[in-house]
């Protein structure tokens, strides 16, 4: 497998774990994070962001429904639970792996 691409699948992994430490390690310490509520700058504000969202659930189920892959740019369309009794959010994410590092999220609600 391509090492981007299990980059890209250990994030999703990581995330629905609500493993922060690991986040941390894959994490380029410059990312730049954006989503719908706001755009967070370097390592700990992006750390702070998904903290934040991990506090405010009990459960974060990801199901990938595509990834499509472009040099360092992956656009992965995916579904996201959060609890068990959840409508899913329908998520586009492009992410930019720079040294084998996340360096950029762009997460998008459908």
């Amino acid at each position: 497998m391509n090492s981007n691409l299990k980059l890209i699948k250990d994030y999703f992994y990581f995330f629905s774990k609500k493993n922060i430490n690991e986040l941390k390690n894959i994490f380029h310490k410059n990312i730049i994070l954006k989503d719908w509520q706001g755009t967070y700058k370097g390592l700990s504000a992006a750390i702070k962001k998904n903290n934040d969202i991990f506090c405010n659930c009990k459960k974060i189920k990801i199901k990938i429904i595509n990834i499509i892959k472009k040099n360092n740019l992956f656009c992965i369309q995916l579904k996201i639970f959060i609890n068990t009794d959840s409508k899913p959010i329908e998520v586009i994410d492009l992410i930019t792996i720079n040294n084998n590092k996340i360096k950029k999220i762009k997460a998008y609600k459908g």
